[in-house]
């Protein structure tokens, strides 16, 4: 009896030697953590590349894309991972009834093999979802960017407003002190005070609006360039954006749909659902296990007998595929592939309406900084001098000049909409991504 007793405890020592080995193997996996962005230093004026440059780098959204990314990086360990599954170890013990004497010992030892490749398959869709995190990315950056450019604009208009409601409230408070001058001299009447009076009342309540427009686009710029809440924000002057040719628009209309992160996002979902199928496919079939089994039997009264040997185990799979997961992941992939081909429409129709947009408004805008404004402006000269001269009320001066600062602000409303739609246009062409 000492040397089947002998053998089985050989045989355990082995079987637990295997597993811890196994055991100790195994590399922990441990996410890295994201630290913040390093504190850049701030330029002094604001331009145009440097909002577009600090809104890719720092923006909240684009910050929440790339720890998405992160962890879809993470899944990339999968494909390093081993066709060979955890050990199994079983032991039986089973004691004779009556005959205590007739104990059977068995020991198996079982090593699973992945024969479907469920590993590579797990390798193959993480990297699907690390092309659907890096296209995402590049959309989400795209928008921050367009964002951030808005609300620099959106400071730069809020500026140029609220100077030209200084100099009408400088104006007006001039024009007061004339017309008091005036109406000492009889030279002029009561209605003429209170009509200026209005007016230098009107002009401050329009300077208040436009510092309050100012504070609120610099709030916004700073949100979403991640800015500290009470930085400075000086910003370069506005100019008329560029005008692109028709031919130019029509070129970025046609590659947008590959340009453009939400449409490559869009192809990258369909083909992680394709790869999720696949992989779902392949778990359905169960891993070979090999086992080392080794077994003592009582034969007698007194003897027992040992075996040794290998054993296969293995489900066969006849009835569970994975058949509901694999059309749930399948009609994903349609669903995504559509959704695609959806955009790339529509990616195409917003180049197209946002050139049309920005030609329209350098349009109008070029015939008020040419003609409104020039002549807006000549008006104003005249009916100031005829005043001064005592041969034309004054209501007449302080209507040309309105008439003015109207289409003053109108033109930098205008400067507005041109620099917005040639915003969106770069946005809707994916040039920057």
């Amino acid at each position: 009896m000492s040397q089947p007793h002998s053998l089985l405890r050989r045989s355990t020592r082995v079987a637990l030697a295997v597993c811890a080995v196994a055991l100790a193997g195994v590399r922990p996996v441990s996410a890295q953590p994201l630290a913040d962005p390093p504190r850049d230093q701030l330029p002094t004026v604001w331009t145009d590349s440097d909002v577009r440059a600090r809104a890719r780098r720092s923006a909240f959204r684009v910050r929440r894309a790339e720890h998405a990314l992160r962890v879809a990086q993470a899944g990339r360990v999968f494909g390093e991972l081993p066709r060979v599954g955890n050990p199994t170890l079983g032991m039986i013990a089973l004691p004779g009834l009556p005959n205590y004497g007739a104990l059977t010992y068995a020991v198996s030892l079982g090593l699973p093999i992945d024969l479907a490749g469920v590993g590579r398959a797990r390798a193959r869709e993480a990297e699907a979802g690390v092309r659907v995190g890096t296209a995402r990315l590049d959309a989400e950056r795209a928008a921050a960017e367009a964002e951030a450019r808005a609300a620099w604009v959106s400071v730069g208009v809020a500026r140029s407003l609220e100077a030209i409601q200084r100099s009408r409230l400088a104006s007006a408070q001039e024009a007061e002190g004339r017309i008091e001058a005036r109406l000492a001299a009889g030279e002029s009447t009561a209605l003429d005070r209170a009509m200026v009076q209005r007016e230098r009342a009107a002009a401050e309540a329009d300077v208040a609006r436009a510092v309050r427009l100012g504070r609120e686009a610099a709030d916004a710029l700073r949100m979403a360039l991640d800015l500290p809440g009470r930085s400075p924000i000086e910003v370069a002057p506005l100019g008329a954006p560029s005008r692109p040719t028709a031919d130019t628009i029509a070129r970025a209309a046609s590659a947008a749909g590959s340009r453009r992160g939400e449409v490559r996002a869009a192809q990258a979902v369909g083909a992680e659902a394709s790869a999720r199928g696949v992989r779902q496919g392949r778990e359905a079939v169960a891993p070979l296990t090999v086992g080392l089994e080794g077994q003592q039997v009582a034969v007698g009264p007194q003897e027992t007998a040992s075996s040794l040997g290998l054993s296969l185990r293995w489900e066969l799979p006849f009835v569970r595929r994975a058949q509901g997961e694999r059309a749930v992941s399948s009609a994903e992939a349609s669903a995504a592939r559509a959704d695609a081909r959806i955009l790339q429409r529509v990616v195409s129709r917003e180049v197209e309406a946002a050139g049309a947009r920005l030609e329209s408004a350098l349009e109008e805008l070029d015939v008020l900084e040419q003609r409104a404004l020039p002549a807006a402006a000549n008006l104003e000269q005249q009916t100031t001098v005829t005043w001064t001269a005592g041969n034309l009320e004054w209501f007449r001066v302080q209507e040309a000049r309105r008439e003015r600062l109207v289409l003053a602000a109108r033109a930098l409303e205008v400067l507005r909409e041109a620099w917005l739609a040639r915003i969106e246009l770069d946005r809707a062409s994916g040039s920057e991504q």
